[in-house]
């Protein structure tokens, strides 16, 4: 009986391994990408029903035509990934931000007070 619970346990530990470490890639991919995306100034796409402009990014040029007449809208890296986050194409999860340009986006008390002093960032 006593096997039978080590070897349970050694599985469960296993299980808890990999599943903290497909986290964390997960968590670097979506970091990686924003830094990406982030350092080309975001990225333009096509307008659709699916990927109207972003409401909330005020920026010159956010939404142009190209010589062919094709209407483009920049993506900030938040949009994008939410947009990936929502279509399914990337792990479910939720951006915050200490600067939030999407109030929808803000901590869930409305401030960033509560995400410095629950994960340690400085303002």
């Amino acid at each position: 009986m006593l096997s039978f619970w080590m070897a349970a346990e050694n599985e469960r530990q296993q299980a808890v391994g990999l599943a903290i470490q497909e986290a964390r890639t997960s968590v670097q991919t979506d970091i990686g990408f924003r830094h990406w995306a982030a350092s080309h100034g975001g990225v333009c796409v096509a307008l659709d029903a699916q990927t109207p402009p972003n409401p909330h990014l005020h920026v010159p040029d956010r939404d142009v035509v190209t010589t062919t007449g094709k209407h483009l809208t920049l993506m900030n890296p938040a949009y994008v990934l939410r947009q990936l986050m929502q279509s399914g194409f990337v792990a479910k999860g939720r951006i915050t931000s200490m600067k939030a340009i999407n109030p929808d986006l803000r901590s869930a008390s409305g401030s960033s007070h509560s995400m410095v002093g629950k994960f340690g960032w400085s303002q």
